[in-house]
């Protein structure tokens, strides 16, 4: 459509045309783009699984032991 759009005739039809396609376009890009971003990234664990990290030392804060 973008293609057609930019080898037609000037014209307001031809602008709304060109316009249209460039912003499906644009979405079609940033959507691609966030699909690969997270199919890129290392696995995560769900929220409940997630265990709190402990400090350097090896203990929680405030335990002796």
């Amino acid at each position: 459509m973008l293609y057609q759009g930019l080898r037609s005739a000037p014209g307001p039809g031809t602008g709304l045309l060109v316009l249209a396609s460039a912003l499906v376009l644009a979405a079609s890009t940033i959507q691609a783009a966030r699909i690969l971003t997270v199919l890129a990234d290392p696995p995560r664990l769900p929220a409940w699984r997630r265990t709190p990290r402990l400090p350097a030392g090896g203990h929680e804060p405030g335990r002796e032991g």
